[in-house]
């Protein structure tokens, strides 16, 4: 889903909003996933060339939780 939001230049309004939604939803449905989104949505702006994209939906992320402890412990 996230390589499908990052990557699909056809993927714009309504239908971008609603998937990244869904990324979030999932997000704050398993506490076990929050890591995995995040960590895939930084590998999807590791020398990506249009990382903008990504860092909207890593915000949209961040703004409805928190990494895990490990994920912290990183940073």
């Amino acid at each position: 889903m996230i390589l499908r939001w990052s990557n699909d230049s056809q993927l714009t309004g309504a239908r971008e909003k609603a998937l990244a939604d869904y990324i979030v939803h999932k997000g704050l449905a398993s506490r076990g996933l929050r890591d995995e989104i995040l960590v895939q949505l930084c590998n999807q702006a590791w020398k990506n060339d249009n990382p903008e994209k990504v860092w909207q939906l890593m915000a949209r992320c961040l703004a409805a939780f928190q990494p895990g402890p490990a994920l912290s412990k990183l940073v």
